[in-house]
């Protein structure tokens, strides 16, 4: 099974959701850095990543460019962010993010089914 990468710049909400995953089962890391998580996804073995769009070295806009332009590109991405706005959230379609969801939501709700379908796609 892979590792869900997490890349946020809360470190209260990056252990919140490190907790979620760990009560379902699934492996994770985390990082405040794009660049960091970048580095690991590189290193394979990843089903899902799950963004933030405020990191401490880039946005998470930059850091789903990064992805998209990378052999990583078919990785699917969620973006979990306090950033709603329709600009943001039509530049994050255009880029073909697999779903937008906010922290201010039941994410925890929404995200099982991602967690659910993408988890399992990476234990066959």
């Amino acid at each position: 099974m892979g590792r869900v990468i997490h890349v946020d710049n809360s470190g209260f909400f990056r252990r919140l959701f490190r907790h979620f995953l760990a009560t379902r089962d699934i492996d994770s890391e985390d990082f405040d850095r794009g660049s960091q998580a970048f580095e690991s996804i590189g290193r394979g073995g990843v089903p899902l990543i799950i963004t933030g769009m405020f990191l401490v070295d880039m946005t998470g806009l930059d850091l789903i460019k990064q992805l998209t332009a990378s052999p990583y590109r078919n990785i699917p991405i969620i973006t979990l962010s306090s950033n709603t706005a329709p600009d943001m959230q039509q530049a994050l379609h255009d880029l073909g993010v697999t779903a937008q969801l906010s922290k201010y939501g039941p994410w925890r709700e929404e995200v099982i089914p991602y967690l659910d379908k993408y988890i399992s796609l990476s234990r066959r």
